[in-house]
């Protein structure tokens, strides 16, 4: 069995500014690190986990399956997150 480190090592980071994507990744349960705001009108969402870059490709195929309430909920929670005021 691997390290906490080994394990760590197998993650990805994972920006993008697409907020559909975001709430995707949310929605099937991705750890949500961060948004950085820095750039008003192209907020950037980070996630970590594995295969990140291989769910990317699946969004932009229109082939990523997830629950579609969860995803609706995540919408609202990464509209949340750009619209807070930190």
């Amino acid at each position: 069995m691997g390290t906490v480190n080994d394990l760590l090592k197998c993650d990805e980071t994972l920006e993008t500014k697409d907020i559909y994507f975001a709430a995707a990744l949310h929605s099937l349960g991705y750890h949500f690190d961060s948004v950085d705001k820095t750039d008003l009108a192209h907020q950037q969402f980070k996630f970590i986990g594995k295969e990140l870059s291989s769910l990317e490709v699946q969004w932009i195929n229109g082939t990523l399956i997830g629950n579609l309430s969860q995803f609706a909920d995540s919408i609202r929670r990464m509209k949340s997150l750009i619209h807070s005021s930190d």
